[in-house]
């Protein structure tokens, strides 16, 4: 494999990982009564302020 390519690759992925984290950081998170809302579109807005347990452990 071409290193310029994977190097490229690499790069990418870091970002749109560090991307998604700041959504959900910014986004998500419940100061008031801790965990994560999950039910957000895709401009940060809460549709629904319930949190799956399922969830919540994957965010943890």
């Amino acid at each position: 494999m071409n290193k310029e390519l994977l190097v490229s690759q690499q790069q990418w992925i870091r970002e749109e990982l560090n991307r998604c984290a700041d959504f959900w950081l910014t986004h998500g998170w419940d100061h008031e009564n801790g965990g994560v809302y999950t039910c957000l579109d895709r401009w940060g807005n809460i549709y629904s302020t319930d949190k799956s347990v399922w969830m919540q452990g994957r965010c943890a």
